[in-house]
């Protein structure tokens, strides 16, 4: 809900920004999911299909999911441990970064 509001405001005042948000298993139609990307206008967009605390082994129902999730991402000491979907986007912002 908050992302279409910061897309706007970063546009508003020219600030180069990269949207990165989770579907969480719904449709890239759903009208909240395409309320975002219609927001971001030509910002860059990428997103995980299922929920980013998913791709890391959290379930959803777990107390504490962004303790556990950070505990998760602290635990991964090489690339390869980084699951493939997150690298993709970790190039995809080091990519749009370097042409900023």
């Amino acid at each position: 809900e908050k992302i279409p509001h910061y897309a706007t405001i970063c546009q508003a005042f020219a600030i180069p920004a990269f949207v990165l948000f989770d579907l969480d298993g719904k449709s890239e139609t759903e009208t909240g999911n395409e309320r975002i990307v219609a927001a971001c206008g030509d910002f860059s967009v990428q997103y995980f299909k299922s929920s980013f605390e998913d791709l890391l082994g959290v379930g959803v129902d777990v107390k504490h999911k962004a303790g556990k999730a950070l505990k998760k991402i602290d635990e991964m000491q090489t690339k390869d441990s980084i699951p493939k979907v997150i690298q993709v986007v970790i190039a995809a912002i080091e990519k749009w970064s370097n042409e900023k």
